[in-house]
């Protein structure tokens, strides 16, 4: 086998194709442009509070806001949750717990048209 083809190949493949040099300056400079212009926007801060609420940890992240409205709206977010978690649980005291039990004893229930709706929602998903 000739060890010049094979050189010949290496030294080749290591030098840079003349017809992709121009894309990749501008690729490179694109690229700088935009990283240049990102580190001259200021921070924004950052609100993030953390819930074990619905059987899992619920991670809430507010961007954009003073620290009060973004307190504001992640405690209501957290009340929300927390009215859901106590709606829906499926064996503390509750109004889920309560349809269950009548049902269990052959009681019939009336259904509120929120729970209609999760009822049929969690039947299509099972």
């Amino acid at each position: 086998m000739d060890l010049s083809v094979i050189a010949n190949a290496a030294r080749r493949a290591k030098r840079p194709s003349r017809r992709h040099g121009p894309c990749l300056i501008g690729a490179l400079a694109a690229c700088g442009t935009l990283w240049l212009t990102a580190c001259d926007r200021p921070v924004e801060p950052v609100h993030q509070e953390q819930v074990l609420t619905l059987g899992t940890l619920v991670d809430i992240s507010i961007w954009g806001a003073d620290a009060t409205t973004a307190q504001q709206a992640s405690t209501a977010v957290i009340g929300m949750l927390n009215e859901l978690h106590r709606r829906w649980h499926t064996w503390q005291p509750g109004p889920l717990t309560d349809i269950n039990q009548r049902l269990a004893r052959g009681v019939a229930v009336t259904l509120t048209a929120e729970q209609v709706e999760v009822i049929r929602g969690a039947q299509l998903l099972s």
